[in-house]
């Protein structure tokens, strides 16, 4: 991933919570803190089970496959 959209990717959680203490430190208020928290883990989870999904090994999802495991087989 860090190879296909480079190195600022590694940079995205420190950004988040520069922008976080920034909403914070400018009269934001606790709520915008929250808010920011959130919507920042949230961004960052996304990646990591996006990624799990698409590059699932395809005996998972291959019609008649038999394998231990498959939640597709027996239809």
């Amino acid at each position: 991933m860090v190879v296909g959209l480079g190195p600022v990717t590694l940079l995205r959680p420190l950004a988040i919570a520069a922008t976080c203490l920034g909403a914070l430190l400018n009269g934001g208020g606790w709520a915008s803190l929250l808010v920011g928290a959130v919507a920042g883990a949230a961004m960052l989870s996304v990646e990591p089970l996006v990624h799990h999904r698409w590059y699932r090994p395809a005996a998972h999802t291959a019609p008649g496959n038999t394998a231990p495991g498959n939640t597709v087989a027996g239809r």
